[in-house]
């Protein structure tokens, strides 16, 4: 029998499919396989079947984190000692506010508490959507030297959110590219930084979950990016991992993949970054999705579709989504197994080419002419 028949031939077999969805439902964690069998109904044939062992897989791999229990997530810190530690940061790093919340800029020699409360709160959000270390506290080597932009809640007297930033000129100098933090999910061939210039790398983004049901708290931080980027006018680049978390379904994850991924091969910079664990689509879809997403014109688009394939009506990743408003560009996508197999794009944004009234909405308006105006200068220079 051709190869391009089984599929269809597969879900002709009724009482073989039932039987073999029975099977899925006894692997896959609870609740995962009522929403398996609601749209694989209005999936094309393709889909289906890959669909099926998609949920098997995922099953068997719930089952293999049931042998590796997480350990307990830490305590919380002490709100009187975060609170006395961003009193005493200097006046110019309080970044931006509100009447809920402040967003301030901090080193981690400066707020040993509060970092501390950074990596238990990274912890418990990351693992609400799938992913996570599974260890007591989210941090790593890299907190040590980059900034950290911390939103507090003036009110509840607690850590709201959380944005690790750090600039590739004060990096690079001191600790080479495997400095950086992206560096452990891409290689990075030895030109792409003189290709990009100063750039300032950011990641490791989060807004509680008490927190996500605004969108007040995310765009206060990327206030306080913009308040970075108007200090430091000469770093117009912005670069940094992007996740799509496991919350979403095999379908939307590889349709992510595969609308940007043939858009990625127009970029030039592309050529240079190599995944280190490439993400790879199961073979019945390495065809189907990018034909689907050549019909989709725009990332707008691409939202619509997922939208239909999410139980929970979801789109895009919200800060995917921004990027590339704003202008971003995917140029690559990484597995990344110590953090739940999450998919990571690498996301590159100049500034520079931002139309500016984007630009004049995370900014403000001064801000953004000040930008463009320094931008003037280094081009007359």
């Amino acid at each position: 029998m051709p190869k391009d028949h089984a599929p269809s031939d597969f879900h002709r077999a009724k009482p073989c499919f039932g039987g073999l969805t029975g099977f899925a439902a006894k692997l896959a964690p609870k609740g995962k396989m009522r929403d398996f069998c609601r749209r694989v109904q209005n999936l094309p044939d393709e889909f289906r079947v890959d669909e099926f062992f998609e949920n098997v897989r995922v099953g068997l791999r719930s089952s293999v984190r049931l042998l590796h229990p997480q350990e307990q997530i830490a305590a919380p810190q002490s709100w009187e000692l975060l609170e006395s530690e961003l009193s005493q940061l200097p006046e110019h790093r309080l970044l931006a506010e509100n009447s809920e919340f402040a967003v301030y800029l901090a080193k981690a020699n400066e707020i040993p508490f509060t970092l501390r409360e950074v990596g238990r709160a990274r912890e418990v959000t990351f693992r609400q959507a799938g992913e996570g270390t599974g260890k007591s506290l989210d941090l790593d080597r890299f907190d040590e030297y980059y900034w950290h932009l911390l939103l507090w809640h003036k009110k509840d007297h607690e850590l709201a959110g959380a944005y690790r930033a750090g600039y590739t000129d004060e990096i690079l100098p001191l600790y080479a590219i495997s400095g950086l933090y992206t560096s452990t999910l891409f290689r990075y061939d030895d030109s792409v930084f003189e290709e990009l210039g100063p750039a300032l790398e950011l990641g490791r983004s989060f807004v509680t979950p008490q927190y996500q049901r605004h969108y007040a708290p995310l765009l206060l931080l990327w206030k306080g990016i913009a308040r970075l980027i108007t200090m430091r006018p000469e770093v117009p680049v912005l670069f940094g991992a992007v996740s799509i978390s496991n919350d979403y379904s095999p379908i939307s994850r590889e349709l992510i993949f595969s609308f940007f991924e043939e858009r990625m091969q127009e970029e030039k910079l592309a050529r240079l970054i190599e995944a280190r664990r490439p993400f790879r689509p199961l073979p019945l879809r390495r065809r189907v999705c990018p034909e689907t997403c050549r019909n989709l014109r725009d990332p707008e688009d691409l939202s619509r579709q997922i939208h239909d394939f999410e139980s929970d009506g979801k789109g895009l990743p919200v800060l995917l989504r921004q990027y590339v408003k704003i202008g971003g560009k995917l140029m690559a996508f990484n597995v990344d197994r110590k953090f739940s197999n999450v998919l990571d794009g690498l996301v590159v944004v100049d500034l520079r080419k931002t139309e500016p009234e984007m630009l004049e909405r995370y900014m403000g308006r001064e801000a953004a002419a000040r930008f463009f105006q320094a931008q003037s200068e280094v081009v007359a220079q």
